[in-house]
């Protein structure tokens, strides 16, 4: 994987993305991971983690499509069941394939930015140039607990028959 080792000696690439296309070149792509290795490089240098995650799949299902449908089938039977306790809170109990999670991730993380640049609007207006982190209304997990629930009302409201985004 020489692209890949230069990029990182080069500082193109964290330990986390070199992880990530150590693990994307497994033996059944192999060949084709060293002929495109140096574009899978400079995608997942470019994109945050969870794009390089997405990306990565989307090539992997490319490359492998007999491999991809026997991943499918896996992934078609994993549920994500959600644990309601007594304080009628719920958590998520169950890992996501990485284009499932990386789709929920994406969508929570800009959610969580549209929350966060609000919030310090919002502190912004009641506290003028000296607003810090501290006059903000909610903490990060709050925040990220509110994309969540803002993900869950705006799918609520999509009618029936309206055209979806396309998937990866």
């Amino acid at each position: 994987m020489p692209a890949t080792f230069e990029a990182f000696r080069s500082r193109l690439l964290s330990t986390d993305q070199v992880d990530l296309l150590i693990r994307t070149n497994q033996p059944n792509v192999n060949a084709r991971f060293l002929l495109d290795e140096e574009m899978l490089v400079g995608i997942v240098s470019s994109l945050p983690y969870s794009g390089g995650v997405s990306a990565l799949a989307h090539w992997t299902m490319q490359a492998d499509p007999d491999g991809a449908d026997d991943k499918s089938k896996k992934i078609s039977k994993i549920v994500l069941p959600i644990s309601l306790n007594c304080g009628w809170s719920i958590r998520p109990s169950r890992h996501l394939d990485p284009i499932s999670g990386a789709i929920i991730s994406s969508e929570l993380q800009r959610l969580y930015d549209e929350l966060l640049e609000a919030d310090w609007d919002e502190a912004k207006a009641l506290h003028g140039e000296d607003t810090s982190a501290m006059h903000l209304k909610r903490s990060p997990q709050q925040r990220r607990a509110d994309a969540f629930v803002e993900m869950a009302k705006r799918s609520s409201t999509v009618t029936q028959g309206t055209q979806t985004p396309r998937s990866c």
